[in-house]
């Protein structure tokens, strides 16, 4: 299910969307970069989220996604299959797949355009109170193992803002959980619903018992949630981040610049060059400079904090698509987006840098 609002609608509501302001916030720490953004109160459109019944999802964007080809990268990834077209009547059948038990990881359908739906259905149920889950509405089938997907929402945000990509990582074979709240900058909220997760997998009479690769976490998030997703990258359980124009500003919502220099795991970080809310700089350069990990720093041509940030984050889908798919599917055909020959370091939309690599 994508969000779809009239653009004429949305732009007085959203156009700072996930920056309110920063009165009664404190100020950089001693030693931190200054922040030239300003922050405004915004009114987000209806939220679709966690109050919502439980709803199907089958529904994607479509994109361009990088072409599979086999190449060494840079986790224990398993060597998978070539990928090719798969719908859900081939993964029924037992369709080609990536990944494999040796390498940690539960064989999924492989994707040749990771911008596009993927094969599951998709269930979005409410986690208790605290959590929205979008998940394949069939779990554990055929002995499957998914893996987990965090997100936080921007400032005065919620999950239903989000439900495009949300739902195609679902697609995909994630179970996803947003935090139900618009003040996700302290990451806790974020790991609340990988406790959550936690506890249901090992209750066998939930639907999802025994079903979670508790092995392979990712975390993600867009402005302050972005800033919460650095946050949680610090818990050892997350296995790699993608931080979506990260707003880093110490103290607001209880982020810590901190953070910064002590990830568990590999990062993708996601900027956009007309980005004026949550500008490259100083908001994601501090966190590019800072990092103790593999880091790419990938800047999309043209990109927005509002139309290109939510929804199904158009631009941006594929890549990040690809990044939980090889660090977290151990999907080898998503490697090279990354790795050697480095897909995204290669197309004019895309202004890459690495660190640590």
């Amino acid at each position: 299910m994508t969000l779809v609002v009239p653009r004429s609608l949305v732009l007085p509501s959203l156009l700072l969307i996930g920056c309110p302001s920063l009165s009664g916030v404190s100020g950089d720490s001693d030693g931190s970069s200054s922040d030239s953004g300003t922050e405004t109160d915004a009114s987000p459109p209806q939220d679709t989220g966690a109050d919502a019944p439980q709803t199907q999802v089958s529904d994607g964007g479509e994109g361009t996604g990088a072409d599979s080809s086999d190449t060494t990268g840079h986790t224990d990834a398993a060597d998978g299959e070539d990928a090719d077209d798969t719908t859900a009547d081939d993964t029924a059948s037992g369709g080609q797949s990536t990944g494999t038990e040796e390498g940690g990881c539960t064989p999924f359908p492989p994707m040749a355009d990771f911008a596009a739906t993927g094969p599951f259905a998709v269930t979005q149920e409410a986690a208790g109170s605290d959590c929205t889950v979008f998940r394949p509405s069939t779990l554990g089938d055929n002995g499957l193992a998914h893996p987990v997907i965090l997100w936080g929402n921007g400032t005065t945000a919620s999950p239903g803002i989000y439900a495009g990509v949300l739902s195609h990582w679902a697609s995909q074979g994630f179970i996803v959980a947003a935090a139900n709240t618009s003040n996700a900058g302290s990451g806790i909220e974020i790991l609340a619903c990988l406790d959550w997760l936690t506890e249901q997998d090992a209750d066998d009479a939930s639907a999802y018992g025994g079903a979670i690769d508790l092995g392979h976490i990712g975390v993600a998030g867009h402005s302050q949630g972005g800033g919460g997703a650095l946050m949680a990258g610090q818990d050892p359980r997350i296995t790699v981040t993608a931080p979506l124009q990260p707003y880093t500003q110490q103290g607001f919502g209880g982020y810590e610049q901190s953070c910064q220099g002590n990830q568990h795991g590999p990062m993708f970080l996601m900027s956009g060059t007309a980005d004026i809310i949550s500008p490259i700089v100083p908001q994601q350069q501090r966190v590019f400079d800072d990092t103790n990990v593999a880091t790419m720093w990938g800047k999309l041509a043209l990109a927005d904090h509002v139309f290109t940030a939510i929804g199904d984050i158009n631009g941006y889908r594929g890549p990040a698509t690809a990044w939980f798919r090889y660090h977290l599917m151990c999907d080898e055909s998503a490697a090279p987006v990354f790795y050697e020959p480095c897909e995204l370091c290669d197309d004019p939309q895309w202004d890459v840098q690495t660190k640590n690599w």
